[in-house]
Order: structure tokens, then sequence, then C-alpha cells
């Protein structure tokens, strides 16, 4: 997630700088970066959500993202009109204070930021690391219970 969020930002910075051959590669970056993000937070839902509430669920994060779209262009249509690469470096700065709150959220909860993905620190930094379980947590608990 952090990754992606980082790229958003270096392809909001790009376009800020203009032209053509930068704007390209700001696309291509943007792409880079939104498609893992956008599977990983649909992985999630699906792998957390219970079955009967996965519709919902589904539902109500779009409903959030749209939301949250709305409010960003709210906030960013005036600084657009004033200027357009103030407006796109805004972006990356919030793109950026994403990547710093996942990384104090990380090392807040004591889980080092080198885990590969698909895997969950078990001790301290450069303890093992094991393959999280399978199936949901609600899964998980019915089957311990």
């Amino acid at each position: 997630m952090w990754c992606g969020a980082l790229a958003l930002a270096l392809a909001l910075t790009l376009a800020a700088a203009g032209g053509p051959v930068l704007l390209t590669a700001a696309v291509v970056v943007a792409g880079i970066g939104e498609g893992p993000q956008l599977t990983a937070v649909f992985a999630v839902r699906h792998r957390e959500a219970p079955e009967r509430l996965r519709g919902r669920v589904f539902v109500t994060g779009a409903s959030l993202k749209i939301t949250g779209f709305a409010l960003g262009a709210a906030l960013a249509g005036p600084l657009a009109v004033r200027s357009l690469p103030g407006a796109l470096l805004a972006g990356a700065a919030v793109e950026a204070l994403a990547v710093v709150a996942f990384a104090s959220v990380r090392v807040g909860t004591g889980r080092g930021t080198g885990s590969a993905p698909g895997f969950i620190r078990t001790g301290p930094v450069g303890s093992e690391c094991r393959r999280p379980e399978t199936g949901t947590r609600h899964e998980r608990a019915e089957e311990e219970s």
C-alpha cells in the first residue's frame, strides 16, 4: 500500500513539472501505483469481511472513497484555479503524508517495515516471519470455538 501511495506522489510531482513527456510519465507511474493499491484494498475487504456482509462492506467502502474524492475536489478546486501545479503538489504532499502515517503505525505497533508482503512479524525486528492463517478472521474464530 505504501509503495502505491509513494508512486502516486511521484506521479503528481511529475505532472506538476509540466511538459508532454513528464505528463505521459506521470500517467504511467500513476497507473503503476493505483493498480496494485486498488487490488490490495479489494483483497483485504474480501478476506476480512464475513461473506454475508461482503456486499455491504464493498458498497460502504466505495461510498467512503467517493465521498473522499468529493471532499478532495472541493478543497483542491480553488487551489487549482489559482495554480494547477500547486494543486498537484498539494496532492503529492497528501500522498507522502499517507506514507508517513503508514510508517508511524507500523513502528507504533511494533511491526518492522522490512516484512515481506504476505508475512506477519511474530517477534522483534530480525526474528522469523510466518505466513498468516488462511481464511477470514471470522472463519478462524469459528474454527477455534
